[in-house]
């Protein structure tokens, strides 16, 4: 997807949610052999919820709470974070995350199997067999290579065509078989094959059928949505894991505010507020009917500043506005001391390619310096845009606000609801704010984020030098080489760069205790969740 297609639809980063950590070597290794089926039941991770004794109990309805609401249907171009999750409940991908046993490596999904050639350039993917649609067609290597040409035509608006960069072609080698050949060898392919946007779409289905009435090979059936209301996912009957899902609905309620949401899972008109409000963690930790639950995968929180539009067009000046921001004191402030400070690199410690960069201080007497020099010894103006599409947006908005003021740098925070942000302000105004998440691979959010071509270069930087690492770390097999690319990378982001990164945080949930097996991931498919007897 080249920077036109935004004018076909505008993303943001969440949508692209693949897994933290896992040393390239091991994952190559392990992708390359054979894989079994995965187990029917996921074991809860330290954060997820104890089993009842009994253990599972079949029934119930999940009323959750996602932090926006499910207006496109189709799960290769989700715009909010509600249409990732539904893209989880309704469709599969050919491989998994293991979100039970951080860092997740992938399991099974659709395909079997996998297996690349000699070369890296060949994965052969043995697909299961026994799987039907909602509608009940038969899935087959049609349906994957249906949906990977979707994925790679331009004009089709796909939200992941950014992350195949590397694939070539796909083929059906027969029903059960599929085949892909990439331009160059790429360690990581079958991770990138379990992300939201790769989930695999039936054939048969015309986009205006999938854009009424999706029709996947999940646990749970499209059911009824209304808007601004509340979407209901009856349980699929016909799911090729025996027994599973356990629940019969899962149901989506819209609730915009965190304090209707938190006023809702008291009384029990919910059972969990997905991706919860810092401002509710105190409420929910001293109630106790309620559990919090943290993940193990976090978020990077950036503000992005678009290098063609100015001041931004010049180095210092985001240089300067990286100095004015107060780290520690922004985790503090809004995320409760919850987090961990960041040096505007998009790579977290969580990764085994993290590049341990100096963390930037405060310095406003260096942040005047350099704005003076670059003309603004008076100081300048600047609108940030925001809205409450992550964790604390509007109040990180606010603190930098302040902390600002003291450089000269006088920022206006307009807040944007989260529809028009997605549609009128993400990626199409100099200063925004988006969130990432830590669980991607290094060289995935690299190509993602900052390649220049990429529809995902929030700060619309254009480094030759830049792409340049970013080549070479994609065809580099040797780890330690690519260990010390992806730090020159880093370096040059963050030195450079037209994002600030000031923190990673964590993903919090706000649950009931009845709810059961939870695993606190946006890419988590309920299809092990249960729900234990009030």
């Amino acid at each position: 997807m080249t920077r036109d297609s935004r004018s076909v639809r505008p993303i943001s980063r969440r949508r692209f949610l693949k897994l933290a950590g896992g040393a390239m070597a091991t994952l190559a290794l392990a992708a390359c052999a054979p894989q079994t089926s995965p187990t029917p039941t996921v074991v809860p991770s330290s954060q997820a919820a104890n089993a009842t004794p009994a253990g599972p109990r079949r029934g119930g309805v999940l009323r959750m709470a996602p932090p926006d609401v499910v207006s496109i249907l189709d799960p290769l171009r989700p715009l909010s974070y509600a249409e990732v999750r539904m893209g989880f409940i309704l469709y599969e991908t050919l491989t998994q995350f293991d979100f039970a046993n951080p860092p997740a490596a992938v399991r099974p999904g659709l395909a079997e199997s996998w297996q690349a050639s000699a070369d890296g350039l060949t994965w052969t993917f043995k697909l299961r067999q026994g799987v039907k649609f909602h509608h009940g067609t038969p899935f087959t290597a049609q349906d994957v290579v249906y949906t990977f040409k979707k994925i790679l035509d331009p004009q089709s608006g796909s939200l992941s065509v950014e992350g195949f960069r590397s694939l070539d072609t796909v083929e059906a080698v027969d029903d059960a078989t599929v085949r892909f050949h990439l331009k160059r060898p790429n360690a990581t392919f079958p991770r990138r094959l379990a992300l939201a946007g790769t989930q695999i779409v039936p054939h048969d289905r015309t986009d205006e059928q999938l854009a009424n009435a999706p029709s996947g090979t999940g646990p749970f059936r499209w059911g009824e949505n209304v808007a601004g209301q509340f979407t209901t996912f009856p349980r699929n009957d016909a799911y090729w894991q025996p027994g599973l899902p356990y629940l019969d609905q899962v149901r989506f309620v819209y609730l915009s505010e965190p304090a209707a949401q938190l006023a809702a899972l008291t009384s029990g008109a919910i059972d969990l507020i997905d991706r919860m409000a810092f401002e509710s963690v105190a409420a929910v930790s001293s109630t106790p009917t309620l559990r919090l639950l943290e993940s193990p995968f976090g978020l990077a929180v950036f503000f992005s500043m678009q290098t063609t539009s100015k001041p931004f067009d010049d180095v210092r000046v985001r240089q300067a506005f990286k100095l004015a921001m107060d780290r520690p004191g922004l985790i503090k402030a809004v995320y409760q001391g919850r987090g961990t400070v960041m040096n505007d690199q998009p790579v977290a410690p969580t990764s085994p390619y993290w590049a341990n960069l100096p963390i930037p201080e405060r310095n406003i007497a260096k942040a005047k310096e350099l704005l003076a020099a670059a003309g603004y010894a008076n100081g300048l103006d600047v609108t940030l845009y925001t809205a409450p599409i992550g964790p604390g947006f509007v109040e990180a908005a606010v603190a930098y606000q302040e902390m600002a003021k003291a450089a000269g740098i006088n920022v206006k925070v307009e807040r944007t609801t989260p529809d028009t942000y997605f549609t009128n302000y993400l990626l199409q105004v100099p200063f925004f704010m988006d969130i990432w998440p830590t669980h991607l691979d290094a060289d995935q959010i690299l190509e993602l984020g900052f390649y220049s071509s990429s529809a995902f270069n929030e700060a619309a930087w254009q480094r030759p030098d830049l792409d340049a690492l970013i080549d070479a770390m994609g065809a580099e097999q040797d780890q330690t080489k690519r260990k010390a690319i992806l730090a020159q990378a880093q370096r040059l982001i963050s030195e450079e760069g037209g994002v600030m990164i000031p923190c990673v945080v964590p993903i919090l949930s706000g649950m009931r205790r009845e709810v059961q097996n939870l695993i606190v991931h946006d890419s988590y498919p309920p299809t092990t969740i249960w729900l234990a007897q009030g």
